[in-house]
C-alpha cells in the first residue's frame, strides 16, 4: 500500500490505526462550488435587492454583526441571529418594532438566507 505523496509505503498494519472520517466537499473539490461572500457584502446585496428593508435603522450593522459571530451549530446560529436582530429593534426602537414587526421578520429571514448561503459551517 502506498500513501499518495508519501515516499515510504504504509505497512499492512498501519491502516488499522488510522481513524476513519466522514468525507466532505473538499475531499473531491479543491474549492467551494460557489462564491462565498463576506457578511457585509451578503447583507448589502440583500438590502440592495429589497430582501432586507433598508428603511430599518442600523439594519446593515445589526445584520452583519449577527451573521459574523461564531456559532457552534447552524441551528444555534439561526436562533441567535433571529433573536439578536429582533431584540435589537424591540429594545432600541420599540415603536418601529411594533409598527414594522412583519418587515423586521421578513428582513430576518433574508439575513438567515445570507448566512446559510455565505457562511460555511459544518
Amino acid at each position: 500500500m502506498i500513501c499518495q505523496g508519501a515516499s515510504t509505503p504504509l505497512s499492512s498494519k498501519k491502516p488499522l490505526f488510522i481513524k476513519p472520517r466522514t468525507m466532505d466537499c473538499m475531499d473531491c473539490h479543491n474549492r467551494p462550488s460557489h462564491n462565498f461572500h463576506s457578511p457585509d457584502y451578503a447583507v448589502n446585496m440583500a438590502r440592495l435587492t429589497g430582501k432586507i428593508d433598508g428603511t430599518l435603522p442600523a439594519i446593515e450593522t445589526v445584520a452583519v454583526k449577527a451573521i459574523a459571530q461564531e456559532y457552534k451549530t447552524s441551528s444555534a446560529a439561526h436562533k441567535e441571529i433571529e433573536s439578536s436582530i429582533s431584540e435589537f429593534y424591540r429594545l432600541k426602537y420599540p415603536a418601529i418594532y411594533r409598527r414594522k414587526k412583519g418587515i423586521i421578520a421578513d428582513s430576518i429571514q433574508a439575513v438567515l438566507a445570507a448566512f446559510k448561503t455565505n457562511i460555511f459551517r459544518k
